[in-house]
C-alpha cells in the first residue's frame, strides 16, 4: 500500500508539472547531512538563486537543531515538508558538484563571500568579533569517522602525524605556537593523545564543548587553525577568513578528503591554505 501510494504521488506529480506554469524547484536536505554538509547546501542553494533560478530546499529533521541561529536561510533558503507542492521540479545535482567552491561546476568564491556576509554574519554568533588569544586553534573531528566501521574506511586518517607535520612546518618557520586551544567532538581522545604533541612544548588548552555552535564561534573568530576533513571545519575556516581577511595562509588543511583518494585535495578547500599533501606513511597508514 504505501508503495502504491508514493508511485501514485509521483504519477499525479508529473502530470500538475506537465500542465503546472510553476518553475520552482526543490532539493531535499537528505537525512545524513549535518550542519557543515547543509551549510554547502545552503550555499549552492544561494549561488544558485543569485544565477536566477526559483529554488529552495526541502529540512531535514537535522535542520532544526541550527537554522534558529540563522534565521535568514529558514526564511530565504528552505522550506518545510508541508510546504512542498506537486508541481515543484525536483533538482539532481551532485554533491560533487555542490561541495566543488570555486571550480566551474560550484559556487563561486564571490558567492561564497555574498553568502556568508548575508546568510551566516548576521548571526548573534559573531558579533562582536573577538580575535581569540595567540596561538593556534586545533578542530579535531572524530565521532563516526572513527566510531562507525563504514565510514571509518572513508573518511579516517593518522590525525596525530598530520597534526605533527603542521607544527614542524611551523617549527621550522620560527613559528611554533606557544598555546594550542583543542576544540572537538572528542576531548577525551584529544587529551590522550595530544597532550605531548611535539614533546609536550606547548601549553594545551582543551576547550569544553556548549555545543556544535559554540565549537563553531571557537574555530571561526580563531585567526591561526588546524582543521581536519570535515565539513565544519572547512566551515569555521571560511568563517575565519571572511573575519579577518588576511588570515589564508593561517588554515592548514589536509588534503585528504575521503577514499578513494587521488592524491588531489579535495574541492571544498581554498588553494590560499596550506595543504598538506602527504603524511608519514601515508592517509592510509
Amino acid at each position: 500500500m504505501v508503495r502504491y501510494r508514493s508511485t501514485a504521488r509521483t504519477v499525479v506529480g508529473g502530470v500538475v508539472r506537465w500542465f503546472s506554469p510553476s518553475t520552482r524547484v526543490i532539493k531535499d536536505l537528505p537525512p545524513w547531512a549535518g550542519f557543515g554538509n547543509q551549510l554547502f547546501f545552503c550555499l549552492w542553494a544561494s549561488a544558485q538563486r543569485q544565477r536566477g533560478a526559483d529554488l529552495c530546499l526541502v529540512r531535514s529533521a537535522r535542520s532544526t537543531r541550527w537554522l534558529e541561529y540563522f534565521p535568514l536561510l529558514a526564511s530565504e533558503l528552505t522550506i518545510g515538508r508541508e510546504d512542498v507542492r506537486l508541481s515543484d521540479h525536483r533538482d539532481l545535482t551532485s554533491w560533487e558538484d555542490i561541495t566543488a567552491v570555486g571550480r566551474p561546476e560550484g559556487p563561486t568564491r564571490d558567492e561564497l563571500t555574498y553568502f556568508i556576509e548575508r546568510y551566516l554574519m548576521p548571526s548573534e554568533l559573531f558579533a562582536p568579533t573577538v580575535e581569540l588569544a595567540r596561538g593556534v586553534t586545533l578542530n579535531v573531528r572524530r565521532g563516526d569517522y572513527f566510531s562507525d566501521p563504514e565510514v571509518r574506511g572513508k573518511f579516517s586518517f593518522d590525525q596525530v602525524a598530520y597534526i605533527e607535520v603542521v607544527l614542524k612546518r611551523l617549527r621550522a618557520e620560527g613559528r611554533a605556537p606557544e598555546e594550542i586551544r583543542v576544540v572537538s567532538d572528542d576531548l577525551a581522545w584529544c587529551r590522550e593523545r595530544l597532550s605531548h604533541l611535539d614533546g609536550g612544548q606547548h601549553i594545551m588548552h582543551f576547550v569544553e564543548s556548549g555545543g556544535p555552535m559554540d565549537d563553531l564561534t571557537c574555530v571561526a573568530r580563531s585567526r591561526e587553525l588546524v582543521i581536519m576533513n570535515s565539513s565544519f571545519s572547512i566551515w569555521a575556516a571560511y568563517i575565519s577568513n571572511h573575519l579577518y581577511g588576511d588570515n589564508h595562509a593561517l588554515i592548514h588543511a589536509p588534503a585528504f578528503g575521503t577514499r578513494p583518494f587521488d592524491g588531489t585535495p579535495w574541492p571544498s578547500l581554498d588553494p590560499r591554505w596550506d595543504i598538506v599533501s602527504n603524511i608519514p606513511g601515508g592517509w592510509d597508514s
